[in-house]
């Protein structure tokens, strides 16, 4: 009853019932992975995380049942899976691409159908202590770089294929990049914040890389306006609200000197911490997907982590703090 409840409990959202070419699974990407697909395909993107994706026929209900009593015979019976098993079965899809590239749910799907091509894009760093669980078995993954290996290899992690090929989203950036004209700064700070980053009850991770970008942020006000240069912000938030408090705590921090603010959405905007990034003469971030993204289009780089050498080890992102060059590491005690 659990499980059934646990399934049912969110709103239901109807998928049209066809077979398609590459199913993307969840929403994180959804809004950019057409541009890397061919134009004479069928793809259908479906997201579980506020709604249940359900298909309107006889076939798909009555895989879905066999599913659950399948899972409720199991000591941890999970009615997410039995759910995207059905809906896989129906839409028969050649190819499943996620940009969820930790997707335990999809992880066991490609282990226990190995006749279905799974494909996971990294879209983000990934760290060595909470990003992947050890000893995981994972689809074809198209990763950043070579630093994944490492990690994979530290938390013991088995890939079906491993294949470097960089950013996409980078990619994309660069592509569409030559038919705009952004504006230009002299500083872009990448923001790192997050509401849950404050308090006397955020982790101990939480509070030491808010200490570290409010130390960092303040080292670059400080330069900026002793040198008279202009300095943007390129903002993690998302919504409104959260995007309202990011803006209000770095003026607070930058106090009288003026500062811009670039921020992205999921619609029109998915590309813009990139654009102005590109735009910038130098990019400093603490330790940012998009920092080491920038770098490698051979953008000047600072990164700023390295200042407190415990943010390091906390955070599990030696690997790629090491494949750094020293010149570019912010010392300890700056």
């Amino acid at each position: 009853d659990k499980l059934v409840y646990r399934l049912f409990r969110k709103s239901i959202q109807p998928v049209e019932s066809a077979t398609t070419d590459v199913l993307i699974f969840d929403n994180a990407g959804d809004n950019w992975l057409h541009h890397c697909l061919p134009t004479d395909i069928k793809s259908v993107a479906i997201s579980m995380r506020h709604s249940l994706p359900v298909v309107l026929n006889f076939r798909f209900f009555f895989h879905l049942l066999k599913s659950l009593i399948r899972e409720m015979r199991g000591r941890d019976g999970d009615g997410s899976y039995s759910l995207l098993c059905a809906l896989i079965n129906d839409l028969s899809p050649r190819v499943i691409i996620s940009c969820i590239d930790n997707s335990r749910l999809l992880s066991r799907f490609a282990t226990d159908h190995p006749q279905t091509k799974v494909v996971f894009i990294q879209t983000a760093l990934r760290d060595s202590v909470l990003s992947f669980l050890p000893k995981q078995h994972l689809p074809v993954y198209l990763s950043l770089g070579e630093t994944e290996r490492k990690i994979f290899h530290t938390l013991d992690i088995q890939c079906k294929e491993y294949r470097p090929i960089g950013s996409v989203k980078l990619g994309l950036a660069l592509a569409k990049r030559k038919d705009r004209s952004d504006p230009e700064y002299d500083l872009a700070f990448i923001s790192h914040y997050r509401s849950d980053l404050f308090g006397d009850e955020a982790p101990q991770l939480h509070q030491l890389i808010e200490a570290n970008q409010r130390n960092l942020f303040r080292l670059c006000c400080r330069y900026a306006e002793n040198l008279g240069l202009t300095i943007v912000v390129i903002m993690r938030a998302r919504t409104l609200k959260v995007r309202s408090a990011e803006t209000k705590y770095y003026k607070n921090l930058a106090g009288e000197l003026p500062v811009h603010f670039v921020y992205t959405d999921k619609t029109k905007k998915e590309l813009d911490s990139y654009f102005a990034g590109l735009a910038s003469g130098l990019v400093i971030h603490s330790a940012s997907t998009l920092g080491f993204e920038l770098l490698a289009a051979e953008k000047r780089v600072i990164a700023g982590a390295t200042a407190d050498p415990t943010l390091i080890g906390e955070w599990g992102i030696e690997h790629y703090v090491n494949s750094l060059p020293d010149s570019i590491k912010l010392k300890a005690g700056s």
